[in-house]
């Protein structure tokens, strides 16, 4: 929380975030960097950033990121969270009582899987290919 006590949304701090490199700094300022950019960037976009505005309403309010990340945090209880591709995911926690939800990167819309034992991993859609878990 520090890190922003006294920030404020800047398209010029947004573009020198962008061209900091991430290996120069600690865990918890590249945590800052990554959220700072995340909430400007438009659309919320992990790549290809562009510095988001709005006329409708305020901008980001830094000085309310705990009560953001505790949001979250209050979402995400219960869960697990992991970064292995759908195969590994699928392999470690592949059971009769498990559904499972993946989203292919290709654009598609999410699609649903539900999984038994007497289906084979190997045969769900080759559309999962390189999808993330999330």
């Amino acid at each position: 929380m520090r890190q922003f006590k006294w920030a404020f949304s800047s398209r010029q701090i947004f573009e020198w975030q962008k061209i900091t490199r991430p290996e120069a700094l600690t865990d918890i300022q590249r945590a800052a960097r990554f959220f700072y950019l995340q909430h400007h960037a438009f659309g919320g976009k992990v790549t290809g950033q562009t510095f988001g505005t709005t006329t409708t309403g305020p901008a980001i309010n830094l000085l309310r990121i705990e009560k953001s990340l505790s949001a979250a945090w209050q979402r995400l209880a219960g869960t697990y969270v992991e970064n292995l591709s759908w195969l590994a995911c699928a392999e470690l926690y592949d059971q009769a009582h498990t559904f499972f939800y993946m989203a292919p990167l290709t654009g598609r819309p999410p699609a649903m899987v539900s999984t038994s034992p007497s289906r084979s991993i190997s045969a769900w859609p080759t559309s999962y290919a390189g999808a993330r878990v999330r």
